[in-house]
C-alpha cells in the first residue's frame, strides 16, 4: 500500500512539474515528451501495485473469512463438548439413580442389616474357623457347596460367622491387590471386590460375598424375602458387578419394583455371568421360622442349580433347622463348635482384656493366670458367658479397682449355665426401679432406642402427666452397665441401646434362673403396654402445648429460703448449687456470694434438665400409634383416656403425626382398616360420640362392600377379596350394625346385601351390656329397627336359602319388637320358617322369641300348626301343642289340625288334642258336613278297604 502511494504521489510530482511551466514549454514537452514517455511507467508500477493490493485484500478477506469460520466451527464444537459432557452426566446420574433405586427396591432396609454384621464384628475374632480343614476344602470348592457350622447358645456362632465374612472380604482384596494394585472395599458394604479388572484377573471365577444374620429380636431379619433380597443386593452393589447390572438396567426402561423373592433369583440368573461364584453366608438359621427357610431353601436351590454358589450356614446343634435344609440342598461338611478346641481364641481374648484393665490396675501374674485357667475351665465352650463374666472381674464402664481378695471370691463363685450368669449380671444392678424398666423397654422395643430416649422413657410414669426433671438417670456410656447390668449394650454407630443376645431376652421373659432376680423378669404383654403408654404419656405433656416460655422475675425476698430448698433437694440440682457454692468459696473466701447469680446459675441448669424431655419426643412421636396396634393386653384406663384424646385430634403435639385427616372419623377409620389397626378401630366403632360413631359404621361398611364378593348370595356364601376383611370381630365391632343399619336406611341405602356382611365378619346384633339405650332416642331407634327388620328379612329370606342367609334372618329378628308382627310380605316370620322348612329357627322363636302358636289368625291363611302338620313336623306340632296351639281352629276353612291329626293317624297327637274334642263334638266341618266323629270313621273305612 505504501508503494501504491508512493507511484501515486510521484505522478502527482509529474503533474506539479508540468503544470509550472510556460506555455511555450508546455507546447514544446508535449512535442518533445509525449505523456507516454513520462507517465507510462508510472501507470505500470500503479497497475502493478493495484494488482497486488487487490491480491492482499482478497487473501486476508478469505483470511479473515475462514478465522470467523473457525471461531463458529471452535465455538460449536466447544458447545457440543459441554452438552455432551452434560449429557454424559445426566445418564450417568440417571444410571446411578437407577442403580439405587434397584438395589433399593431389592433390600429396602439393607443398611439396617449391614450394622447388624458390623456388630457382631466389634465383639471379637475367631481364628480356628479359617485354619479348620474343612472350611478350607469348601472355599476351595469349584463345585456348589454347603458348609454347617453348629454350637449351643452363647457358643460364639455369629462372632464366628462374622470373622467369615471379613476373612472373605480380606481375602479377596488381597488377591485383587496383588493382581491389580488396586481394589475397593467400601466400608459400609459387607462384601468387597475387585475393581479395574486386569488380564490375570479375566481368567479368574467371579466372586462376590454376601451375608445375612438372622436374630429374633429383628423380625426383619426372620423373612424369606428380606434374606434372599439381601443376598441378592449385596452381590449385584458390588463393583465388579457394576457393568452387568447397567447393561441389565439398560434394557429393562420400566421400573423394577414390588420384587417377590423368585424374582431376586431370577435376577441374580438374568445379571450375573456362567462363571460367576456367589459366597452366602446365613448367620442364626434357628431363629427364622421352617416354613421360611423351606421357602427360602427352594430359591437357593434354583440358584445353585445354574450358577456355582458356596453356601454357609450356622444353627444352634438342638435345631431342627438343619433336616429341613439338608432336605433341598446337601450338606457337604458339618463342624460342630463343641467338637473343637477353641481355647486359643478364648486364652486370648481373656488376655486381651487383662491387658487393657492392668493399665489401670496391675495384676500379679499369678492372679492373671488363675483368671485364665478358672475361666477357660468354666466357660465350657461358652463365649458370652466368658464375656458376661470379664465384665464382673474386668468391667469396660467403672473405674473400680477390686482387689485380690474380691477377685478371688467371684472366680469361688462362678455361675454353673448361662442363665445364672444372666440373673448374676441383673443383681448388679443398683437401681431395681430403672434398672428393670429399662431391661423391659429395649427388650420389648422393635425399633430400638438411643441412650437418651432411654433415659427419659425410663423417668416417664405412664398415666402421670408431671414431668420430674430431677429423677431422669444420667447419660453416658456406663448407663447401660448401671440399668442393665451389662445385659445392655450401646451401638457406637447409631447410639441405640440393645440387648446384647437374644437369648437375654427369652432369659427375661422366662422364670429366673435365681429367685432374688425375679424383679427384672416380666411378662411380655406387660413390657409391650409400659413402653405403649410410655408414649403415650410423653406425647401428652403439656409442655409440648407450649410454644412459649415466660420469663421469670427473680425474687429476692426469700432468697435465703429459697437457696435452702435447692440445696437440700436430692436430686442433680442439689450437687449442681454445692458445686457453684464450693467455687465461689474457693474464689473469695468472704461470705458475700452473688446471690442473683447463684439462682440464675441453678435455673438455667435446671432449664437445660427440663429440656431433656424433648429427647424422647421424636421417638414417640413416630411409634406411638403403631405400638398400640395389636397390643395384647388394653392399656390402663388413666393412659386409655390420654390415647383417646391422641387419636381424637385434641392434642396438638401429635396432631401432626395422625397419618389420617385429624377430627375426621371417616378418614380415621379408613386408615385402621387399611392398616388394620385393631385398637383404633375399635375406638372408632365404640366410641361415645353418635355422629362419630355413625361415620365410622358407614365408612366399614363402605368398605366391605367393596371387598365381599356375593354372587347368587341367596344360594351360597359370601366371600371375600381381602381375608380377612376387617381387623375385628364379634363384641370389638360394639354396636356397628344397629348403627349402620339405622343410617342406612334414613338414607334409603340399605342393601339386602349388607346383612349377609355384617354376619360375614360376626358381628353380634348389640354390642355387649347394650340395648336400644346406646341410641339418644331409644323409642324411634326401636321403631326404626323394627321397621328394618320386617323390611329386610324377605329380602334376605328366598326359596332355597342356605344356612349362612337363615343366619342372616335369625340376626334381624333381633331387632323385632314382636314376633308376631306381620313382615313386609303380609306373613310372621314363623310362618316364613315353616314354609322354608327352617326347624332350628322355627323353635328358636317359639322357645326364645315367644311367637304366638295360633299365628295371627288371617281368614284364608292356615295356622301355625296346620302348617307344621302339612310339613310332617310333628315334633314342632307337639311343641305348638304344649304351647297352647288350637287343635279345632281352621282360619283357612279347610281341615283342622285335629283333623289332620286323624287322617295322618298320629295317635301320639291325637291322645295329646283329644281333650279338646268334647267341646266341639257336634261341629260339622268341609263340604260333607262331617262330625269329627263321622270324619275318623269315614277316614277308616276308606283305610279299612
Amino acid at each position: 500500500m505504501c508503494e501504491y502511494t508512493i507511484v501515486i504521489v510521484q505522478i502527482c510530482k509529474e503533474i506539479v512539474v508540468y503544470a509550472r511551466k510556460s506555455f511555450a514549454n508546455q507546447l514544446a514537452s508535449s512535442f518533445l515528451s509525449p505523456f507516454d514517455t513520462v507517465f507510462k511507467s508510472l501507470e505500470d508500477q500503479l497497475l502493478g501495485w493495484g494488482r497486488l493490493i487487490e491480491k492482499r485484500t482478497q487473501i486476508m478477506a478469505t483470511k479473515s473469512s475462514l478465522e470467523r469460520e473457525s471461531t463458529s466451527v471452535e465455538r460449536y464444537n466447544r458447545l457440543q463438548v459441554f452438552f455432551t459432557k452434560q449429557a454424559d452426566e445426566a445418564r450417568s446420574r440417571d444410571r446411578d439413580s437407577r442403580k439405587h433405586r434397584f438395589l433399593k427396591s431389592l433390600s429396602p432396609d439393607q443398611r439396617e442389616f449391614d450394622s447388624i454384621w458390623r456388630r457382631e464384628r466389634r465383639r471379637g475374632t475367631s481364628q480356628w474357623i479359617l485354619e479348620h480343614p474343612r472350611y478350607e476344602e469348601w472355599l476351595k470348592s469349584s463345585d456348589p457347596a454347603l458348609l454347617w457350622l453348629q454350637g449351643n447358645l452363647g457358643s460364639g456362632k455369629s462372632v464366628t460367622m462374622a470373622s467369615i465374612v471379613a476373612s472373605l472380604v480380606t481375602l479377596d482384596s488381597k488377591s485383587i491387590s496383588h493382581d491389580t494394585g488396586m481394589f475397593d472395599l467400601h466400608p459400609h458394604l459387607i462384601g468387597g471386590t475387585l475393581t479395574g479388572p486386569s488380564a490375570k484377573q479375566k481368567h479368574q471365577p467371579l466372586r462376590t460375598v454376601s451375608s445375612f444374620f438372622c436374630t429374633k429380636t429383628t423380625d426383619k431379619t426372620l423373612k424369606r424375602r428380606n434374606i434372599i433380597g439381601s443376598l441378592t443386593c449385596q452381590a449385584l452393589r458390588q463393583e465388579v458387578m457394576v457393568p452387568s447390572l447397567v447393561s441389565f438396567l439398560d434394557t429393562k426402561p420400566e421400573a423394577i419394583d414390588s420384587l417377590a423373592s423368585m424374582d431376586c433369583v431370577d435376577l441374580l440368573l438374568a445379571i450375573t455371568p456362567g462363571d460367576w461364584q456367589g459366597v452366602f453366608i446365613l448367620d442364626g438359621l434357628d431363629e427364622v421360622p421352617l416354613d421360611e427357610i423351606e421357602d427360602l431353601f427352594v430359591d437357593l436351590q434354583r440358584l445353585i442349580e445354574s450358577r456355582n454358589v458356596l453356601l454357609c450356614c450356622s444353627a444352634r446343634s438342638n435345631s431342627i433347622c438343619k433336616a429341613t435344609v439338608e432336605a433341598m440342598v446337601p450338606v457337604k461338611s458339618t463342624i460342630s463348635m463343641e467338637a473343637e478346641d477353641r481355647s486359643a481364641d478364648f486364652q486370648a481374648y481373656v488376655s486381651t482384656e487383662i491387658e487393657r484393665w492392668k493399665a489401670i490396675r496391675p495384676l500379679s501374674s499369678e492372679v492373671e493366670q488363675l483368671i485364665i485357667k478358672q475361666l477357660l475351665a468354666g466357660c465350657q465352650g461358652m463365649f458370652l458367658w466368658l464375656a458376661l463374666q470379664m465384665e464382673v472381674i474386668c468391667s469396660k464402664h467403672t473405674q473400680e479397682l477390686r482387689s485380690n481378695s474380691s477377685i478371688l471370691r467371684i472366680l469361688d463363685s462362678l455361675p454353673r449355665s448361662l442363665p445364672e450368669a444372666f440373673d448374676q449380671a441383673l443383681l448388679r444392678v443398683s437401681d431395681v426401679r430403672y434398672g428393670s424398666r429399662a431391661l423391659r423397654l429395649v427388650a420389648v422395643a422393635d425399633s430400638p432406642l438411643t441412650s437418651d430416649e432411654l433415659r427419659v422413657a425410663v423417668n416417664v410414669e405412664p398415666g402421670n402427666l408431671a414431668w420430674t426433671s430431677s429423677t431422669i438417670i444420667d447419660s453416658g456410656p456406663s448407663m447401660c452397665f448401671h440399668y442393665g447390668g451389662s445385659l445392655l449394650e450401646m451401638d457406637e454407630e447409631d447410639l441405640c441401646v440393645r440387648l446384647i443376645h437374644h437369648s437375654v431376652f427369652m432369659h427375661l421373659t422366662n422364670p429366673p434362673a435365681r429367685p432374688a432376680a425375679a424383679p427384672f423378669h416380666f411378662d411380655l404383654s406387660d413390657a409391650e403396654v409400659d413402653l405403649a403408654a410410655t408414649c403415650v404419656t410423653h406425647l401428652s405433656y403439656g409442655i409440648f402445648e407450649s410454644q412459649l416460655r415466660k420469663t421469670q422475675n427473680i425474687d429476692l425476698s426469700n432468697i435465703l429460703n429459697n437457696v435452702q430448698d435447692l440445696v437440700l433437694k436430692p436430686n442433680t440440682i442439689r450437687r449442681k448449687a454445692w458445686s457453684i457454692l464450693s467455687r465461689s468459696a474457693r474464689r473469695n473466701t468472704s461470705a458475700n456470694i452473688d446471690i442473683e447469680r447463684l439462682l440464675h446459675e441453678l435455673r438455667s441448669y435446671e432449664s437445660k434438665a427440663s429440656d431433656d424431655v424433648y429427647l424422647f419426643l421424636p421417638y414417640a412421636t413416630k411409634h406411638w400409634l403403631d405400638l398400640a396396634k395389636s397390643l395384647p393386653k388394653p392399656l390402663p384406663p388413666a393412659v386409655q383416656a390420654l390415647w383417646s384424646r391422641l387419636v381424637d385430634g385434641n392434642n396438638g403435639s401429635a396432631l401432626e403425626s395422625l397419618p389420617w385427616t385429624p377430627r375426621s372419623a371417616a378418614s380415621a377409620t379408613t386408615w385402621a382398616i387399611f392398616n388394620e389397626h385393631k385398637a383404633l378401630l375399635r375406638h372408632l366403632l365404640c366410641n361415645l360420640c353418635m355422629s362419630e360413631m355413625t361415620e365410622a359404621a358407614n365408612t366399614t361398611m363402605q368398605i366391605l362392600r367393596d371387598r365381599a364378593i356375593i354372587e347368587e348370595w341367596i344360594f351360597a356364601d359370601i366371600h371375600w377379596s381381602h381375608d380377612p376383611p376387617i381387623c375385628l370381630s364379634g363384641e370389638d365391632l360394639g354396636n356397628l350394625a344397629p348403627t349402620y343399619l339405622r343410617s342406612a336406611y334414613a338414607r334409603n341405602d340399605l342393601l339386602a346385601t349388607d346383612v349377609p356382611i355384617l354376619v360375614g365378619i360376626k358381628c353380634f346384633p348389640w354390642a355387649s351390656g347394650s340395648s336400644y339405650d346406646y341410641f339418644d332416642d331409644p323409642v324411634s331407634a326401636e321403631a326404626d329397627l323394627d321397621t328394618i327388620a320386617r323390611k329386610m328379612i324377605p329380602k334376605v329370606f328366598r326359596p332355597k336359602s342356605g344356612p349362612y342367609y337363615m343366619r342372616c334372618v335369625m340376626f334381624l329378628a333381633q331387632y323385632l319388637q314382636d314376633a308376631n308382627n306381620l313382615l313386609s310380605n303380609g306373613s310372621t316370620l314363623l310362618e316364613e320358617m315353616i314354609k322354608y322348612n327352617d326347624d332350628e329357627l322355627a323353635r328358636y322363636l317359639i322357645l326364645e322369641k315367644n311367637a304366638d302358636p295360633n299365628g295371627p289368625r288371617r281368614l284364608g291363611n292356615p295356622s301355625p300348626l296346620q302348617l307344621f302338620l302339612e310339613k310332617r313336623l310333628y315334633d314342632l306340632a307337639t311343641l305348638l301343642i304344649d304351647r297352647g296351639a288350637d287343635p279345632m281352629d281352621d282360619p283357612d276353612g279347610r281341615l283342622p289340625p285335629f283333623l289332620m291329626i286323624i287322617e295322618q293317624q298320629k295317635m301320639n297327637l291325637f291322645h295329646r288334642i283329644k281333650t279338646s274334642y268334647s267341646e266341639h263334638k257336634d261341629r260339622k266341618y268341609r263340604e260333607r258336613q262331617e262330625t269329627a266323629f263321622q270324619f275318623a270313621c269315614r277316614m277308616h273305612g276308606i283305610r279299612g278297604e
